[in-house]
């Protein structure tokens, strides 16, 4: 008996050991179906098929093959992340249960009280009337609490009019009515008639014909008195036609309110032109990234060289200006090699562009920047010059620093650096 009895005890210890562990397997899915929820994750499809042959497998081993959980969910398909994770947790919650169960930790369901049926309730009986005449109640109020009940003969009538054209039931002249049917007799005879409720829509009515007060605002300047006609005199023929009026013109210049005439086209200032084209070079690396992002099996659009950088900026100035000019020019650092400005505000803006590479060291670069301002600042229509030095590698250490240095502002000509990006 003893031996039966630590064996249930066993196998009851092994079963909620192995609903725990089952438990456990189950909750540990609910990351990783949170995971497949997230957009971007990385090989989507090949990791829902994995999780969705793991998670089958899991209720197989757990509730067994021939169990309806497993029967129902033996094909589940990971459609919609919010789904599966319901579907998950509705099943450790049932595991849950059994293992309480099992602990013998459930709570038992109390039972609905049971509420006492009602009584019911006393229903009136119409009694038809009789000819027999009913005794007299005494007078004290002791002897109607003893005296047998008294039965009340209520006609059925649906309108007031009907209740009164109905006789008395009474055929005996000599008994006296009891207090009851004395009550009853008052309470019909003071209800009164019943009156016709009007409907609603006929309260408007007069509302609607009445037609509404027209009130004239006043005007707050009264019109000037029109011109009353010429009177002819009888001396002058009266096939004489009036001179046509002449149209009045009204002279904007001389209103101080009148707006000047706009032109057409208005051209930016000068220190709007500069700002667009710092933008555009602050801007210009993010494009160039862009463009080596191709779609499959199609070559990409790198920047090898200077020459690169000039081409790209130039179709990015396009977007903002329809006026670029250009300057060919030989400079000494370059061993003969031509290099182009561009020109913009009407020759005003001068833009000149580097790129750094191997070889090319923070001595080299300021000097050709430096050749470059005396190069601008000699001609007589330039009053600005913007060089945008582009370092994809990040061979500049102090970009900043660099800024700083070449920048300089005066009355005649003002010097913008500008590396891209830092």
């Amino acid at each position: 008996m003893a031996r039966a009895k630590s064996e249930r005890a066993r196998s009851k210890t092994t079963a909620i050991d192995d609903l725990t562990q089952s438990i456990e397997q189950l909750q540990a899915f609910l990351p990783t179906v949170e995971d497949l929820g997230r957009e971007g994750f990385p090989y989507l499809e090949g990791a829902k098929a994995r999780t969705e042959l793991q998670l089958r497998e899991c209720i197989k081993r757990t509730f067994g093959d021939k169990s309806p959980e497993f029967q129902a969910h033996r094909h589940h398909k990971f459609s919609e992340p919010k789904q599966t994770a319901a579907l998950i947790r509705s099943l450790v919650a049932s595991l849950e249960d059994r293992k309480l169960e099992l602990q013998g930790l459930k709570p038992t369901t109390p039972e609905p009280p049971q509420h006492p049926t009602e009584h019911a309730r006393p229903s009136m009986t119409l009694v038809p009337p009789s000819t027999t005449p009913q005794a007299a109640a005494p007078s004290t109020t002791s002897s109607m609490m003893s005296a047998p009940p008294v039965i009340l003969h209520v006609a059925r009538t649906t309108t007031t009019e009907q209740a009164a054209a109905v006789p008395e039931p009474m055929t005996a002249p000599t008994a006296p009515p009891s207090p009851v049917e004395v009550s009853a007799a008052s309470s019909s005879q003071s209800i009164p008639p019943r009156v016709p409720i009007e409907p609603i829509s006929s309260l408007f009515r007069t509302q609607e014909t009445k037609p509404m007060p027209t009130v004239q605002a006043p005007s707050a300047v009264a019109p000037p008195p029109s011109p009353s006609p010429p009177v002819l005199s009888p001396s002058e023929p009266t096939t004489k036609e009036a001179a046509p009026s002449r149209p009045t013109t009204t002279t904007t210049g001389s209103s101080p309110s009148a707006a000047p005439p706009v032109s057409a086209q208005t051209s930016l200032p000068e220190a709007d032109h500069l700002s667009i084209t710092k933008n555009i070079c602050q801007r210009f690396h993010f494009v160039a990234r862009q463009l080596r992002l191709r779609a499959e099996y199609r070559s990409s659009v790198s920047i090898e060289d200077e020459s690169d950088v000039q081409d790209l900026l130039h179709a990015l100035l396009r977007l903002q200006f329809d006026d670029i000019s250009t300057d060919e020019w030989t400079p000494g650092y370059t061993n003969g090699a031509s290099r182009t400005t561009f020109l913009l505000n009407h020759d005003r803006l001068a833009v000149v562009t580097k790129k750094t590479r191997a070889g090319l060291t923070m001595t080299d670069l300021k000097d050709q920047v430096r050749a470059d301002i005396e190069r601008y600042r000699g001609r007589g229509r330039c009053t600005s010059l913007l060089c945008f030095i582009y370092d994809p590698d990040g061979r500049i250490g102090n970009p900043r620093g660099l800024e700083t240095e070449l920048t300089s502002t005066s009355e005649q000509f003002t010097v913008e650096i500008v590396v891209a990006p830092k």
